[in-house]
């Protein structure tokens, strides 16, 4: 009762080391060294394989087969941050879940395909565009637009035409006119 069951090895100097201990007492498994699972072989996890993990050679795969996926970050105001490659060989941080502001920062811009909305509230404010016009659509209460820059102005500037583009309208903020 309550004993271990211990892998041990040579550890590649001349020494023995422990890889793997079943803990009898916990029930649980201490591994000291770093597991390899070779490409095209999944880890599955819950009685069905309901979470597996893959890799390819190229991809990985991260799969969930039964009900919702989720991500918890339980340390204290602390961030989810998503890396990706910057396209110069590096890497650069596109978004991030920020626990101490209780905001999401968007570091690279944000493009919704054509027909896709950007909603806020319950619907109550989209912005989207079609492939052929653009729309601001407001369903709730008053859509005020704000300049709150001091002595700066809010332009209507639109085609002029000829291939360029004119102010057609300037509230203008320095003189409190239009």
């Amino acid at each position: 009762d309550d004993k271990d069951i211990i892998f041990q090895t040579d550890d590649g100097s001349g020494g023995v080391t422990t890889y793997l201990k079943l803990v009898g007492s916990t029930n649980g498994i201490v591994q000291s060294v770093d597991s390899y699972v070779l490409d095209n072989k999944r880890v599955f996890f819950g009685n069905g394989g309901d979470l597996s993990l893959k890799h390819d050679g190229s991809n990985t795969l991260i799969e969930n087969i039964t009900g919702h996926l989720y991500f918890y970050q339980k340390a204290d105001d602390s961030d989810i941050s998503f890396f990706c490659d910057d396209g110069s060989g590096g890497n650069a941080e596109y978004f991030r879940i920020d626990g101490g502001d209780e905001k999401i920062y968007a570091y690279k811009d944000v493009k919704f395909g054509d027909g896709i909305s950007a909603s806020f509230g319950n619907n109550d404010l989209l912005i989207q565009h079609n492939g052929t016009k653009s729309f601001i659509n407001n369903y709730t209460g008053d859509l005020e637009i704000s300049n709150l820059a001091d002595d700066s102005d809010i332009k209507f500037i639109c085609d002029d035409g000829s291939g360029g583009t004119a102010t057609y309208m300037t509230i203008d903020g320095g003189a409190a006119t239009i």
